[in-house]
Protein backbone atom coordinates (compact mmCIF):
# COMPACT_ATOMS: atom_id res chain seq x y z
CA UNK A 1 0.00 0.00 0.00
CA UNK A 2 2.78 2.57 0.49
CA UNK A 3 4.43 1.98 -2.80
CA UNK A 4 0.63 1.95 -4.44
CA UNK A 5 0.56 5.65 -2.65
CA UNK A 6 4.21 6.53 -3.53
CA UNK A 7 3.67 5.66 -7.03
CA UNK A 8 0.09 7.81 -7.10
CA UNK A 9 1.70 10.94 -5.93
CA UNK A 10 4.39 10.70 -8.10
CA UNK A 11 1.78 10.42 -10.91
CA UNK A 12 0.37 13.67 -9.11
CA UNK A 13 3.59 15.62 -9.55
CA UNK A 14 4.17 14.50 -13.29
CA UNK A 15 0.94 15.70 -14.03
CA UNK A 16 0.86 18.96 -12.28
CA UNK A 17 4.55 19.27 -13.85
CA UNK A 18 2.93 18.54 -17.57
CA UNK A 19 0.39 21.55 -16.51
CA UNK A 20 2.84 23.70 -15.87
CA UNK A 21 4.89 23.18 -18.59
CA UNK A 22 1.63 23.20 -20.76
CA UNK A 23 0.83 26.88 -18.80
CA UNK A 24 4.05 28.37 -20.15
CA UNK A 25 4.45 26.57 -23.32
CA UNK A 26 0.52 28.73 -23.35
CA UNK A 27 2.13 32.02 -22.31
CA UNK A 28 5.66 32.00 -24.34
CA UNK A 29 2.87 31.32 -27.08
CA UNK A 30 0.53 34.19 -26.27
CA UNK A 31 3.82 36.32 -26.12
CA UNK A 32 5.18 35.15 -29.70
CA UNK A 33 1.36 36.23 -31.22
CA UNK A 34 1.38 39.82 -28.88
CA UNK A 35 4.92 40.48 -31.07
CA UNK A 36 4.24 39.56 -34.04
CA UNK A 37 0.59 41.26 -33.93
CA UNK A 38 2.77 44.53 -33.19
CA UNK A 39 5.50 44.13 -35.72
CA UNK A 40 2.13 43.60 -37.92
CA UNK A 41 0.67 46.46 -36.77
CA UNK A 42 4.05 48.82 -37.27
CA UNK A 43 4.35 47.79 -40.62
CA UNK A 44 0.83 48.43 -41.71
CA UNK A 45 1.26 51.66 -40.08
CA UNK A 46 4.14 52.22 -42.46
CA UNK A 47 3.03 51.08 -45.13
CA UNK A 48 -0.70 53.21 -44.92
CA UNK A 49 1.74 56.43 -44.53
CA UNK A 50 3.38 55.39 -47.46
CA UNK A 51 0.69 55.18 -49.00
CA UNK A 52 -0.51 58.34 -47.70
CA UNK A 53 2.40 59.92 -48.78
CA UNK A 54 2.45 58.22 -52.52
CA UNK A 55 -1.47 59.54 -52.64
CA UNK A 56 -0.53 63.19 -51.65
CA UNK A 57 2.53 63.28 -54.24
CA UNK A 58 0.30 62.10 -57.05
CA UNK A 59 -2.28 64.66 -56.10
CA UNK A 60 -0.01 67.26 -55.43
CA UNK A 61 2.11 66.38 -58.75
CA UNK A 62 -1.40 66.35 -60.52
CA UNK A 63 -1.85 69.72 -59.58
CA UNK A 64 0.83 71.44 -60.41
CA UNK A 65 1.18 70.12 -64.12
CA UNK A 66 -2.54 71.23 -64.67
CA UNK A 67 -1.87 74.62 -63.20
CA UNK A 68 1.52 74.73 -65.45
CA UNK A 69 -0.23 74.45 -68.44
CA UNK A 70 -3.48 76.92 -67.10
CA UNK A 71 -0.60 79.49 -66.47
CA UNK A 72 1.30 79.82 -69.30
CA UNK A 73 -0.99 82.42 -71.04
CA UNK A 74 -1.07 84.54 -67.93
CA UNK A 75 2.53 84.58 -67.42
CA UNK A 76 2.58 85.53 -71.34
CA UNK A 77 -0.14 88.56 -70.73
CA UNK A 78 1.80 90.70 -67.61
CA UNK A 79 2.99 93.04 -69.70
CA UNK A 80 1.84 96.37 -70.12
CA UNK A 81 2.19 98.89 -67.29
CA UNK A 82 5.92 100.10 -66.56
CA UNK A 83 8.21 98.18 -63.76
CA UNK A 84 8.43 101.27 -61.72
CA UNK A 85 4.13 101.72 -61.23
CA UNK A 86 4.12 97.84 -60.76
CA UNK A 87 6.69 97.69 -58.07
CA UNK A 88 4.51 101.14 -56.71
CA UNK A 89 1.74 99.56 -56.51
CA UNK A 90 2.98 96.55 -55.20
CA UNK A 91 4.54 97.58 -52.48
CA UNK A 92 1.51 99.42 -51.39
CA UNK A 93 -0.75 96.70 -51.64
CA UNK A 94 1.92 94.30 -50.15
CA UNK A 95 2.25 96.41 -47.01
CA UNK A 96 -1.52 96.63 -46.20
CA UNK A 97 -2.57 92.79 -47.06
CA UNK A 98 0.47 91.93 -44.75
CA UNK A 99 -0.91 93.42 -41.85
CA UNK A 100 -4.53 91.06 -42.77
CA UNK A 101 -2.64 88.41 -43.22
CA UNK A 102 -0.61 88.23 -40.00
CA UNK A 103 -4.11 88.72 -37.94
CA UNK A 104 -5.57 85.41 -40.17
CA UNK A 105 -2.63 83.31 -39.90
CA UNK A 106 -3.79 82.27 -36.14
CA UNK A 107 -6.79 81.13 -37.57
CA UNK A 108 -5.95 79.43 -41.12
CA UNK A 109 -6.83 75.47 -39.88
CA UNK A 110 -4.87 76.23 -36.34
CA UNK A 111 -5.61 72.69 -35.47
CA UNK A 112 -3.52 71.24 -38.03
CA UNK A 113 0.14 70.24 -37.37
CA UNK A 114 1.13 71.77 -39.95
CA UNK A 115 0.23 75.39 -39.11
CA UNK A 116 0.27 75.44 -35.45
CA UNK A 117 4.36 76.09 -35.94
CA UNK A 118 5.87 79.66 -36.52
CA UNK A 119 7.35 77.74 -39.17
CA UNK A 120 4.30 76.43 -40.88
CA UNK A 121 2.71 80.27 -40.58
CA UNK A 122 5.48 81.75 -41.98
CA UNK A 123 5.20 79.12 -45.14
CA UNK A 124 1.74 80.09 -45.19
CA UNK A 125 2.21 84.08 -45.13
CA UNK A 126 5.38 84.06 -47.95
CA UNK A 127 2.99 82.18 -50.77
CA UNK A 128 0.08 84.88 -49.43
CA UNK A 129 2.59 87.72 -49.78
CA UNK A 130 3.95 86.43 -53.36
CA UNK A 131 0.29 86.50 -54.50
CA UNK A 132 0.27 89.95 -52.98
CA UNK A 133 3.43 91.35 -54.85
CA UNK A 134 2.60 89.36 -58.48
CA UNK A 135 -1.57 89.99 -58.60
CA UNK A 136 -1.60 93.77 -57.01
CA UNK A 137 -4.79 94.22 -58.86
CA UNK A 138 -6.12 91.14 -56.84
CA UNK A 139 -4.47 91.79 -53.27
CA UNK A 140 -5.61 89.32 -50.70
CA UNK A 141 -9.18 88.11 -49.31
CA UNK A 142 -9.51 86.19 -45.78
CA UNK A 143 -10.64 82.99 -48.13
CA UNK A 144 -7.12 83.03 -49.46
CA UNK A 145 -5.32 82.04 -46.75
CA UNK A 146 -7.10 78.69 -46.58
CA UNK A 147 -7.08 77.88 -50.18
CA UNK A 148 -3.52 78.47 -49.86
CA UNK A 149 -3.09 76.27 -47.30
CA UNK A 150 -4.87 73.77 -48.62
CA UNK A 151 -2.68 73.67 -51.16
CA UNK A 152 0.50 73.60 -49.23
CA UNK A 153 -0.90 70.30 -47.93
CA UNK A 154 -1.28 68.56 -51.07
CA UNK A 155 2.62 68.84 -52.28
CA UNK A 156 5.86 67.26 -51.32
CA UNK A 157 8.76 68.89 -50.33
CA UNK A 158 10.08 69.13 -54.10
CA UNK A 159 7.90 68.47 -57.36
CA UNK A 160 8.56 67.52 -60.69
CA UNK A 161 10.95 70.47 -62.31
CA UNK A 162 12.34 71.11 -59.54
CA UNK A 163 9.76 73.46 -57.46
CA UNK A 164 9.63 73.71 -53.99
CA UNK A 165 7.18 73.23 -51.94
CA UNK A 166 6.07 77.18 -51.65
CA UNK A 167 6.85 77.68 -55.05
CA UNK A 168 4.50 74.82 -56.32
CA UNK A 169 1.64 76.18 -54.14
CA UNK A 170 2.08 79.94 -55.20
CA UNK A 171 2.06 78.82 -59.01
CA UNK A 172 -0.79 77.09 -57.82
CA UNK A 173 -2.58 79.09 -55.84
CA UNK A 174 -2.43 81.98 -58.98
CA UNK A 175 -3.70 79.33 -60.91
CA UNK A 176 -6.96 78.99 -58.88
CA UNK A 177 -7.36 82.64 -58.98
CA UNK A 178 -6.92 83.61 -62.71
CA UNK A 179 -7.75 80.48 -64.61
CA UNK A 180 -10.31 78.17 -62.35
CA UNK A 181 -12.00 80.63 -60.24
CA UNK A 182 -11.73 84.19 -62.88
CA UNK A 183 -13.58 86.92 -61.47
CA UNK A 184 -14.26 85.19 -57.66
CA UNK A 185 -11.99 87.53 -56.07
CA UNK A 186 -12.45 91.16 -56.66
CA UNK A 187 -14.42 93.52 -55.62
CA UNK A 188 -17.64 92.96 -57.26
CA UNK A 189 -17.08 89.18 -56.69
CA UNK A 190 -18.83 88.37 -60.26
CA UNK A 191 -17.98 85.04 -60.39
CA UNK A 192 -18.99 83.92 -56.96
CA UNK A 193 -22.47 85.51 -57.80
CA UNK A 194 -23.13 84.02 -60.93
CA UNK A 195 -22.37 80.58 -59.81
CA UNK A 196 -24.54 81.05 -56.74
CA UNK A 197 -27.28 81.80 -58.79
CA UNK A 198 -26.23 78.41 -60.79
CA UNK A 199 -26.75 76.34 -57.94
CA UNK A 200 -29.68 78.19 -56.51
CA UNK A 201 -31.40 77.16 -60.30
CA UNK A 202 -29.56 73.58 -59.71
CA UNK A 203 -30.97 73.61 -56.23
CA UNK A 204 -34.62 74.65 -57.18
CA UNK A 205 -34.57 72.20 -60.08
CA UNK A 206 -34.06 68.97 -58.17
CA UNK A 207 -36.62 66.63 -57.33
CA UNK A 208 -35.39 66.15 -53.65
CA UNK A 209 -34.06 69.88 -52.81
CA UNK A 210 -36.46 71.89 -54.45
CA UNK A 211 -38.58 72.52 -51.58
CA UNK A 212 -35.60 74.06 -50.18
CA UNK A 213 -35.58 77.37 -51.22
CA UNK A 214 -39.38 78.18 -50.66
CA UNK A 215 -38.64 77.26 -46.83
CA UNK A 216 -35.72 79.38 -46.82
CA UNK A 217 -37.07 82.08 -47.98
CA UNK A 218 -40.01 81.44 -45.23
CA UNK A 219 -37.51 82.00 -42.80
CA UNK A 220 -35.66 84.89 -44.00
CA UNK A 221 -32.74 83.32 -45.46
CA UNK A 222 -30.46 83.04 -48.71
CA UNK A 223 -28.79 79.72 -49.63
CA UNK A 224 -25.88 82.57 -50.79
CA UNK A 225 -25.35 83.16 -46.73
CA UNK A 226 -23.86 80.11 -46.78
CA UNK A 227 -22.99 78.97 -50.52
CA UNK A 228 -20.69 82.43 -51.41
CA UNK A 229 -18.12 80.81 -48.66
CA UNK A 230 -18.59 77.30 -49.55
CA UNK A 231 -17.53 78.47 -53.46
CA UNK A 232 -14.90 81.28 -52.45
CA UNK A 233 -13.26 78.39 -49.98
CA UNK A 234 -13.10 75.74 -52.88
CA UNK A 235 -15.16 73.92 -50.20
CA UNK A 236 -12.14 72.98 -48.07
CA UNK A 237 -13.86 74.10 -44.74
CA UNK A 238 -17.10 72.82 -45.81
CA UNK A 239 -16.42 69.24 -46.77
CA UNK A 240 -14.61 66.65 -44.92
CA UNK A 241 -10.47 67.06 -46.29
CA UNK A 242 -11.44 63.11 -48.44
CA UNK A 243 -14.29 64.61 -49.87
CA UNK A 244 -12.62 67.89 -50.40
CA UNK A 245 -9.79 66.18 -52.26
CA UNK A 246 -12.37 64.83 -54.50
CA UNK A 247 -14.19 67.73 -55.62
CA UNK A 248 -10.30 69.32 -56.47
CA UNK A 249 -9.36 66.14 -58.07
CA UNK A 250 -12.25 67.35 -60.62
CA UNK A 251 -12.25 70.56 -60.44
CA UNK A 252 -8.89 70.90 -61.93
CA UNK A 253 -9.54 68.41 -64.50
CA UNK A 254 -13.16 70.75 -65.57
CA UNK A 255 -11.42 73.62 -65.86
CA UNK A 256 -14.43 75.13 -63.78
CA UNK A 257 -16.14 74.94 -60.56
Amino acid sequence: QAAEAEAALARKHTQQAEIVARAEEAEAARDTAVADLAAMTAEAERLRSALDETEAERRGLAYVLRATRLTEEALAAQGGASARQRRARRASVCEEAARQIDLDLPRTFPDHAEFATADGRSMLRRVLCAHCARSPQVGYTQSLNFLAAFLLLQLPARVEGGLGREEAAFWLLECVIERLLPSYFTAQLTGVLADTRTLDALVASHPQLHALPPHLESLGLDLSLVSTQWLMLGFVTALPSETALRVWDRTPRSGNT
